[in-house]
C-alpha cells in the first residue's frame, strides 16, 4: 500500500474524534442562570434576559443581607419596597409630629439663632444683615430701611415711579364714501351701521316702517331692540305673534331675535305659563299661589294620630333621591276641590287634613277627596280639642270596576254626532256645527272636580 492511499475506516474516526471533543466543551460551558450548554468559548449566559435576571437575583440576594428597615416601627422592607422610608401612613404621622416637636422644641426663644433679632437693608452699600431689635433706630438714622432685601436691582427698580408713555390710539375712519340719499357718508361713521350688519339694518327698516333708502343708524337699532323686547316680555307674545303683528314674514324669528339681536328669549316653561294666561284654559297665577297656600308646613314627626303614621314610621318620608319607597302627604280633601269651593287654605292645609300614602297610592288617587267639607270641619274640631286623639284609619278609596266592551259601544252610539262641552261645574252635549256659549269649553269634567260642594262651603 502506496502512502497516499488512506486506511479504511479513517475518516469515521476523525468524525467519532470531533463529536467528543464537542460534548466536552458544551460540559464545561454553561449559562450560569438557566445551565443551557453554550457552542461559544467565552461567553457566560445564552442570552440577554439569562444575564438581566441573573443580575437581578443577585441583588436581591444582596440586599436581602441587610434590608432597610422602617423609622419608626422597624418592619423590614422588601426589595420592591426598599424605596420607602416609612411602612404605613400612621408611622408616617407619629414619625412626622415626633420631629416636629422636637424641632420646635430646638429652635424655641434663646435656641433660635435669629430670637430677638430683625433685617435692615442699606440701599446705597447694598448690604443686608440682622441686628437685634434694641439698635433698629440707631441703624435707621445711618440711612438703612427695615426690610430685608435680597435683590437690590429689582427692589429698586420697583421704587421708581412709572411712567405711563403709550399714546392715546386714534380711531382712523376709512376714507371710502358711499351716496345715501344724495349725502355723501363715510363708510366708517360711527353714527350708522356698517356694512356687515345690513341684515340687522333690514330688520330695524322693516320694523320702524322705513324706506329702502333710509340709512340705519345706532339708535335706530336700540328703538327695534326695545320694541322687540316690549313685545316679548311686556306684552307677552311669541316670536311667531310679533312676526304676524309686525309683517315681517321672516322665516326664523326666534333664531334672528336671540343670536343676532342679542335678546333674552322666554324659556319652555315660561313659553306654556304665558299660553295658559293667555288662553284661559288652565291654572293661573292665583291659583298657584293658592297651591302653595295650601301645602302642609308642620313636622311630619310631630303628629302620631295622623293616618298612616306608622307607614311614616317603617318607610319615612319619599325622597326622589335617597328614599323612593317613602310615603308622602296627602290632602285628604283636595287642594283641588278647595280651589273650586274657594275654601280658606288653612282649612285645607289644617294637619287633620293630612294622611300618609305611598306614592303609587297618592298618584292613583290623583286630585280625588275622600271626605266633605262637613267630615273635614267635625275632624279640625275635635284636632283642636284634643291633639291627642287616635283617629280610626279610613277606609281605602273603592275603584270602580271596569265597563264591559257593549256598555262602550252604546255609551259610543249615544254620544255620536255630538261633543261634550263644560264651564267646570255641568257637562252637556253640544251639537259640533253650533257655536259654543260663553263661559264654556271642549272637554269634559269629571266628578270630582264638579263644584258639588257649593252649599256645605257656605255653612
Amino acid at each position: 500500500m502506496s502512502c497516499n492511499q488512506r486506511k479504511p475506516g479513517l475518516e469515521n474516526n476523525r468524525l467519532s474524534h470531533n463529536f467528543i471533543y464537542l460534548e466536552k466543551i458544551m460540559n464545561l460551558y454553561v449559562c450560569l442562570y438557566c445551565n443551557a450548554p453554550l457552542v461559544a468559548q467565552g461567553k457566560k449566559y445564552c442570552s440577554n434576559a439569562c444575564y438581566a435576571e441573573h443580575n437581578h437575583q443577585k441583588r436581591i440576594e444582596e440586599y436581602n443581607k441587610f434590608p432597610k428597615l422602617c423609622i419608626e416601627c422597624g418592619t423590614t422592607f422588601d426589595y420592591k419596597s426598599r424605596g420607602k422610608t416609612f411602612c404605613s401612613m400612621k408611622c408616617t404621622g407619629v414619625h412626622g409630629k415626633k420631629t416636629g416637636a422636637y424641632k420646635s422644641e430646638a429652635h424655641n426663644g434663646d435656641k433660635n439663632a435669629h430670637y430677638g433679632k430683625t433685617w435692615i437693608s442699606n440701599l446705597e452699600q447694598r448690604i443686608c444683615i440682622s441686628i437685634k431689635k434694641e439698635d433698629v433706630s440707631a441703624y435707621l438714622e445711618q440711612g438703612f430701611i427695615h426690610k430685608r432685601v435680597i435683590n437690590f436691582d429689582k427692589y429698586i427698580e420697583k421704587q421708581k415711579p412709572k411712567i405711563n408713555n403709550k399714546q392715546p390710539r386714534l380711531k382712523i375712519l376709512k376714507t371710502n364714501t358711499r351716496h345715501v340719499g344724495g349725502t355723501k357718508y363715510p363708510s366708517g361713521h360711527p353714527i350708522f351701521l356698517p356694512d356687515r350688519m345690513r341684515v340687522i339694518a333690514e330688520f330695524c327698516k322693516a320694523v320702524l316702517d322705513k324706506n329702502t333708502d333710509y340709512k340705519v343708524t345706532w339708535e335706530d337699532l336700540s328703538n327695534t331692540k326695545e320694541i322687540i323686547n316690549t313685545l316679548l316680555h311686556e306684552e307677552n307674545l311669541s316670536p311667531r305673534e310679533i312676526d304676524v303683528l309686525l309683517g315681517l314674514n321672516h322665516y326664523n324669528l326666534a333664531d334672528f331675535i336671540r343670536k343676532s339681536l342679542k335678546l333674552k328669549l322666554k324659556n319652555s316653561s315660561q313659553s306654556v305659563k304665558n299660553y295658559v294666561i293667555n288662553s284661559g284654559k288652565a291654572r293661573t297665577d292665583a291659583k298657584e299661589i293658592y297651591q302653595a297656600a295650601c301645602k302642609f308646613k308642620f313636622d311630619p314627626w310631630k303628629y302620631s294620630n295622623i293616618p298612616g303614621y306608622d307607614l311614616l314610621l317603617k318607610y319615612e318620608i319619599y325622597n326622589v333621591h335617597n328614599n323612593r319607597n317613602g310615603v308622602t302627604r296627602d290632602h285628604m280633601l283636595s287642594i283641588e276641590c278647595g280651589w273650586r269651593n274657594d275654601i280658606d287654605p288653612k282649612i285645607i292645609s289644617h294637619p287633620a287634613n293630612c294622611q300618609y300614602l305611598s306614592l303609587s297610592d297618592n298618584s292613583s288617587k290623583n286630585s280625588s277627596s275622600i271626605l266633605t267639607i262637613t267630615e273635614l270641619n267635625n275632624r279640625i274640631e275635635e284636632w283642636d280639642n284634643n291633639k291627642e286623639l287616635q283617629l280610626i284609619k279610613m277606609t281605602p278609596r273603592k275603584f270602580k270596576q271596569e265597563r264591559s266592551v257593549a256598555h262602550r259601544k252604546n255609551l259610543s252610539v249615544a254620544n255620536m254626532g255630538s261633543i261634550i262641552i263644560t264651564n267646570g261645574m255641568e257637562n252637556k252635549k253640544f251639537n259640533p256645527n253650533g257655536i259654543i256659549p260663553n263661559g264654556y269649553w271642549r272637554g269634559c269634567t269629571r266628578k270630582n272636580k264638579l263644584k258639588v260642594f257649593t252649599e256645605e262651603s257656605r255653612g
